[in-house]
């Protein structure tokens, strides 16, 4: 199991005695410390292997963490410091500097990164990070999800501001989960990286178990070229459904909900039509290869559907329209003999033919087709491996040319 860690700042304030409570006023702790409140909360059931750890300035640790604290100037009061009040076998605590300059900022910063192990279950309290130390914390808290993998547990601040006495009269202050700001970077993240490569890893580990394959399907569906599976729309539509019951109950997301959906809402259950989404999903996430097969077959699967055809993956019917598609004129078109086809198939596959010549749009498509096979795909399929390959940009180009020019003539019928 993944190691627990608790990371707290001491403050330098003057601490009044509150009851600091979670959820409810009935889980409360008596308490000058939030610290102590948040530690009995969270960690009276951690192993050895867990961690507490206090983060101390140096006038911190004369006010607040001495016994007895308070021996300061500012104040004439004095009381039991924290040390004395907290007997955890796993508590660390660590001397900070109190971040008077861009150096001492970024060795705060580093200190805080170091207790943090690969995979870390973390658990924030941040009531006492005054000035720029919250803006650090989220910051770090990022970049350690990063590079070490860690997950937020808890982000909590103590709110004694907002103490109200109770009807026992005593007073009770909330202690506020604040965690939902990470977990909106995440989704921000995720979100971006989606949107901007479409990379699921991220909303996969922001998914409930055993929900994240159809985003991951539906991805990788474009990226492995499954233009049956894209056709269907059945992972899109699910992924989206996904998406939609994961962030349902709050307003903040409502406004990323929107951002993820966008790239899946265009999708239906068996339409054609999904395959062109696919291609301008490849063309926002620089998908150029997979987008310049998926357009190209997907002009062969669109006229077969337009022509009354309902097997798409018959080769000789693929042909047919292929090579329709390939030639000037009507009387040209061959079948192609390296099938043993009977009279009857063959007249079929001319038939096809016809159609496909009295579609008002062939001539224009034609030319598509055809520059997409010889200037395109035949170039990237091959790796380069010619004697005049072609440049790099040259196939991002010609792939948004291309559909661009196949979305204006189908335009009508899609």
């Amino acid at each position: 199991m993944a190691r627990k860690i608790f990371l707290s700042i001491l403050g330098t304030g003057y601490y009044e005695t509150t009851r600091y409570y979670f959820d409810d006023d009935k889980t409360n702790y008596q308490t000058r410390f939030v610290q102590e409140a948040t530690i009995k909360h969270f960690c009276s059931d951690w192993s050895e292997k867990d961690k507490i750890v206090i983060f101390l300035t140096k006038q911190a640790r004369q006010i607040n963490w001495e016994n007895p604290a308070q021996q300061s100037h500012k104040f004439k009061k004095t009381y039991e410091g924290l040390s004395s009040i907290l007997s955890f076998p796993q508590l660390v605590v660590k001397d900070i500097p109190d971040g008077n300059s861009d150096k001492e900022i970024w060795e705060v910063f580093k200190i805080i990164f170091d207790e943090l192990n690969e995979g870390d279950e973390v658990y924030f309290d941040i009531t006492h990070a005054f000035r720029f130390l919250p803006m650090l914390l989220m910051v770090l808290i990022n970049y350690a999800k990063l590079l070490k993998n860690i997950s937020v547990k808890s982000i909590t601040y103590g709110n004694y501001e907002a103490r109200k006495i109770h009807q026992d009269g005593q007073e009770y202050s909330p202690v506020m989960k604040i965690t939902p700001l990470s977990e909106l970077q995440d989704w921000t993240i995720a979100t971006l990286m989606f949107k901007e490569t479409g990379q699921t890893k991220f909303l996969n580990n922001l998914l409930p178990d055993n929900q994240e394959n159809a985003i991951t399907n539906f991805t990788n569906e474009i990226s492995e070229v499954r233009s049956l599976n894209i056709i269907k729309g059945a992972n899109a539509i699910k992924a989206m459904e996904i998406i939609d019951k994961t962030l349902i109950d709050n307003p903040i997301f409502k406004n990323l909900k929107k951002d993820l959906n966008t790239e899946l809402s265009n999708y239906k259950t068996d339409e054609v039509k999904n395959a062109f989404h696919a291609v301008d999903f490849c063309i926002k996430h620089n998908l150029t290869q997979q987008g310049l097969t998926i357009l190209q077959e997907s002009i062969i699967t669109y006229i077969l559907k337009e022509i009354g055809e309902s097997d798409f993956i018959n080769e000789q019917k693929r042909n047919a329209v292929s090579g329709a598609l390939s030639i000037k004129r009507k009387e040209s078109f061959k079948v192609q003999k390296k099938d043993k086809l009977n009279e009857e198939e063959i007249k079929n596959l001319k038939l096809i033919a016809e159609k496909v010549f009295d579609l008002p749009y062939k001539k224009p498509l034609s030319d598509v087709y055809k520059r997409l096979s010889q200037g395109a795909r035949n170039d990237i399929n091959h790796a380069g491996y010619r004697k005049s390959p072609k440049k790099v940009g040259y196939f991002k180009a010609r792939l948004v040319k291309y559909y661009n020019k196949t979305m204006k003539i189908l335009n009508q019928q899609i």
